[in-house]
């Protein structure tokens, strides 16, 4: 019995023993198993949202200008102040504006004079102008005349040359009891006739052949050669001075280059008076510089005691019409936002335009890593000179293989996601964590979209972990 009891008692031992063990085992186990939240992937866009504030400005800007060189007296306006159309904004120093319609009235005096003399000079030389064009055309016309007179006295020297041939060859052939000799030359029948005095004398010297001879018919052609040639100079002479007549004509009609001089001058002295009328208006104002618009200052550079420049004194955005907000974004965001494209806005009065364009995207020279916004908002929706918020969203995809970002790790320079699989162990079948290198074709600040093929649809995906998990680490999966 003894025995038996000493058995029982040591069975006893021993399985609680075990049972220690075993709640060891466990606490163990749970010490350095991984509790894993998983996911499959889903099929989803991913969207890009880029977000920012500006401020709202009008779209139409009116400056307002003040002859250089005055006083001003004081300031009644600043930048970002609302104006009614009206308002003073600065005042001028009578004294100076005084001064300086004095001076102006002599300035236009002398511009008066200068564009007096100029229009005389201009007179002068207009009627001058149309001597030479009178003279020029009486010369193109002596021109035709007397070179048609010349062409005529040279015709009838050639037509009495040939005719003198002409004669020759008729009295050589009666003295020679033959019929008249005729001349391809004279076909056209002029020519000059041999003088009878010249025939019978020769005829009476009792010697035909004397009175014929070679020589004198040679001499006889070449007179007319001789005066062909002048006829053909007398026509030459003729086309050449009626040539030189008629471009001296033409450049008598042509219109003369001006040096602007009278132009310049009349120009000048009307923005002298231009500039002295208002003058005179500001002085009846008692030097009062008022806002030509309702609207919001946008600059003012005129201050109190300084003197005004080319510049504008004043610029203003005019109240109504179009509005304009102007932001900025990080370079890295302008694949996300396009030129046309919507941006949703929201006015810090809470006023919210759902869609409004982007007007514009230019480079801020300050920051190069930004980039200037310019979006356009509807009429009447916010208020010059209030700031708001805007929001650019862009979808991509859909991407079928979508993982939330908690799930996506980097490890030099490569991307990957841990997945759940199983193991055989001395204990049994164990679920552990795989590593996976994956392709990223997009991302957001929530999900990423991987290469299709990187993971199955069936794989569950380790989103999230109790503690830190790498390749071939036990898990088990979070019990809801």
């Amino acid at each position: 019995m003894d025995k038996q009891r000493k058995l029982v008692k040591w069975i006893v031992i021993f399985f609680a023993a075990m049972l220690v063990f075993t709640f060891l085992s466990r606490a163990a186990d749970s010490l350095n198993v991984a509790n894993v939240d998983t996911k499959k992937m889903q099929n989803q866009v991913i969207a890009h949202n880029v977000k920012g504030t500006g401020r709202v400005e009008g779209t139409k800007e009116q400056a307002v200008f003040v002859l250089a060189g005055q006083k001003v007296e004081q300031v009644f306006a600043k930048e970002g102040q609302n104006v009614k159309k009206g308002d003073t904004l600065f005042v001028l120093d009578q004294d100076v504006l005084q001064e300086t319609i004095e001076k102006k009235q002599m300035e236009i005096d002398t511009a008066l004079r200068k564009t007096e003399d100029l229009k005389s000079a201009d007179s002068v030389k207009g009627q001058k102008k149309e001597t030479e064009k009178a003279r020029a055309q009486q010369n193109y016309n002596d021109a035709i005349k007397y070179g048609d007179i010349n062409m005529a006295n040279a015709r009838m020297e050639v037509d009495a040359a040939k005719q003198k041939l002409q004669d020759f060859y008729n009295g050589r052939a009666q003295a020679q009891n033959t019929p008249p000799q005729g001349d391809d030359s004279l076909s056209d029948g002029t020519g000059d006739h041999l003088e009878s005095g010249e025939s019978q004398e020769n005829i009476q010297g009792g010697n035909v052949a004397d009175a014929y001879t070679k020589e004198q018919e040679t001499a006889l052609q070449e007179e007319i050669r001789a005066k062909e040639e002048a006829l053909n100079q007398a026509i030459i002479a003729r086309n050449n001075e009626v040539r030189e007549a008629e471009r001296a004509v033409q450049d008598a009609d042509m219109a003369e280059a001006t040096d602007g001089s009278l132009e310049n001058a009349e120009a000048e002295l009307s923005a002298l008076q231009k500039e002295f009328g208002k003058l005179q208006a500001l002085l009846e104002a008692k030097g009062k510089v008022k806002a030509p618009a309702d609207g919001v200052i946008k600059s003012m550079s005129a201050s109190t005691g300084s003197q005004t420049t080319e510049e504008a004194s004043a610029i203003l955005y005019e109240t109504g019409g179009s509005l304009r907000m102007t932001g900025t974004i990080y370079k890295d965001d302008l694949k996300y936002v396009e030129i046309g494209g919507m941006a949703a806005v929201k006015g810090s009065s809470g006023t919210e335009i759902p869609e409004a364009q982007i007007e514009s995207i230019s480079e801020v020279e300050e920051d190069k890593d930004s980039r200037r916004i310019s979006i356009l908002l509807p009429e009447n929706t916010l208020s010059v000179g209030e700031t708001a918020e805007f929001s650019i969203t862009r979808e991509e995809g859909p991407f079928t293989t979508c993982v939330p970002l908690s799930a996506l790790r980097e490890e030099n320079g490569r991307s990957f996601v841990y997945v759940t699989d199983t193991e055989n162990t001395i204990l049994g079948e164990q679920l552990v964590a795989r590593k996976v290198e994956v392709t990223v074709r997009d991302k957001n600040n929530s999900y990423a979209a991987l290469e299709e093929g990187s993971l199955s649809s069936e794989q569950q995906v380790i989103i999230s972990a109790d503690r830190e998990v790498t390749e071939g680490s036990p898990v088990r999966l979070q019990e809801s």
